[in-house]
């Protein structure tokens, strides 16, 4: 078991592909991250209804059945606006998407990608400025 700080900043890994999702839960939580875990959009969206304290950022797969990604930024953003997203997909054109979501600190990492590249991203991430406010 991982040992985290009470104050580690909390991320929600979605993905619908059960060892991508396991292997970056398991990099992030390595890192000291509290981390919860989603199957897909839907079941992304009651974790954070459910989950007390605030969420910080989510690392969703772009391309999921039934919620993708993007659906669920849009859904998120309604109600923690100023909420972090970090895509990430094996699909090139994905990222060619993110134009329509400026409004929410947001970047993109393309799979497959290495521990080191997601480590990353998710601090750059979580070191921007908030635009909008989020929940504390």
């Amino acid at each position: 078991m991982i040992e985290q700080d009470a104050d580690a900043e909390t991320v929600l890994v979605v993905d619908d592909d059960h060892n991508v999702r396991t292997v970056m839960a398991s990099v992030l939580g390595r890192r000291g991250y509290r981390i919860l875990e989603a199957t897909d959009g839907t079941h992304a969206l009651e974790v954070v209804a459910q989950h007390a304290a605030p969420v910080h950022l989510i690392v969703s797969d772009v391309n999921m059945p039934g919620m993708d990604g993007w659906l669920l930024l849009e859904r998120l953003r309604g109600w923690y606006p100023g909420i972090r997203f970090l895509m990430v997909s094996g699909d090139e054109q994905a990222a060619s998407t993110m134009s329509g979501h400026a409004e929410t600190p947001t970047a993109f990492l393309a799979k497959p990608f290495s521990a080191q590249q997601l480590s990353d991203a998710v601090r750059e991430l979580l070191d921007r400025p908030r635009f909008g406010r989020i929940p504390q």
